[in-house]
């Protein structure tokens, strides 16, 4: 076709061991001298690069890296055959080939623009629905937490369970009545953790911390021990006292599961009349019989009332920790996006400096 102006270029030598690449020189080498190529003085025929580590290292801004690919000698060759064929009709081809590149550039740069606009509206909609996702669950979180808080209403939980406790406490059940109240817990417990749990699989957070209700420690009863100072309790038999001892014991020594009383006299003291004058000589009534159940009445208020006080503390506590697990917060797109836009500004480039040289040409 009368092309004589031709340089050999030899790409991918930097995938190669250091005895492959001697090979491939050797074989360039015997091919390009039996290619008689009408170049400038000076210029040589056969040029080793490695377009792509060129391609990065320009990318990054890199020049001394770009130039130890080689890339850089070929194109000040190309320069100087440019400069020295200018004005022939050669240019024609130039431009020609020119134009051509410079609408294909614009054919990808359309097609990369549509696949940017699509990857957009893509993220948008991903966006929007986390969004929406989040506020389901926010409000499911929310919904919960209200019914766990009425729950704990304090009359509420006194109207409810208080009878029940002050039961158990006086019929020494109270490990089973903690028992089936601990089922109830975890039922409200777990309708607000499985929000937690959404919300950690769905916005991808790993191993969210659930809602954990500690309840308080058993009630205590505490009855004061005191002994009478009147006359009249002086006067007591000594056969007297060794029936109350007797009959006051049982209640000293018996385990109320965790439920400990300190003493008698607080039972006696609260129920008990204390012995008059006509009566010194009488034995005293039996205190298992006197003990009036107001006594675990009001334990199990003030352990139901702890019980509220603590939990409420510790739902408000959780409730600013569990936001970061419910709550979605967009975060820019580095992938694919990203990968896009570099193409299309190269592209971009490439068709502006294609257009420029062209106009000089």
């Amino acid at each position: 076709r009368g092309i004589n102006t031709v340089v050999f270029v030899v790409n991918f030598l930097n995938l190669l061991t250091t005895e492959e690449q001697q090979e491939v020189r050797q074989r360039v080498n015997f091919i390009a001298e039996s290619f008689r190529s009408d170049l400038p003085a000076g210029v040589s025929n056969i040029y080793c690069v490695d377009a792509l580590p060129a391609l990065r290292a320009r990318l990054k801004g890199n020049l001394p890296a770009a130039q130890a690919t080689g890339l850089t000698t070929l194109e000040s060759a190309l320069q100087t055959i440019a400069s020295h064929h200018h004005g022939d009709r050669k240019h024609s081809r130039t431009i020609k080939v020119a134009e051509q590149l410079i609408e294909q550039g614009k054919i990808k740069q359309q097609q990369l623009e549509r696949s940017l606009q699509n990857q957009h509206q893509e993220s948008q909609q991903q966006i929007e629905v986390r969004q929406k996702a989040a506020k389901l669950i926010q409000q499911g979180f929310e919904r919960s937490l209200s019914d766990l808080r009425g729950w704990l209403y304090l009359p509420k939980l006194l109207t409810n369970y208080q009878p029940s406790l002050a039961i158990a406490l006086q019929a020494t059940r109270f490990n089973q009545w903690l028992t089936e109240f601990e089922l109830e817990v975890g039922a409200k417990q777990q309708t607000v953790n499985k929000w937690i749990v959404k919300g950690g699989e769905f916005f991808a957070h790993a191993d969210p911390q659930l809602l954990a209700i500690n309840l308080p420690d058993p009630p205590v009863i505490e009855i004061i021990e005191s002994i009478a100072t009147d006359r009249v309790s002086d006067q007591i038999s000594d056969s007297s006292r060794s029936q109350v001892n007797r009959e006051v014991n049982p209640i000293l020594k018996s385990k109320v599961s965790s439920v400990i009383l300190g003493g008698a006299s607080y039972v006696l003291n609260k129920v008990a009349p204390k012995p008059s004058s006509t009566s010194v000589s009488a034995p005293m009534p039996n205190p298992t019989a006197k003990v009036s159940s107001q006594v675990y009445v009001d334990a199990a208020a003030a352990y139901i009332t702890q019980l509220s006080d603590r939990t409420n503390y510790q739902l408000d506590a959780y409730e600013k920790l569990a936001l970061q697990y419910i709550t979605y917060t967009p975060q820019p797109n580095r992938g694919l996006i990203t990968a896009t836009k570099y193409q299309l500004q190269l592209i971009d480039g490439l068709i502006s400096n294609l257009e420029t040289e062209l106009a000089n040409l």
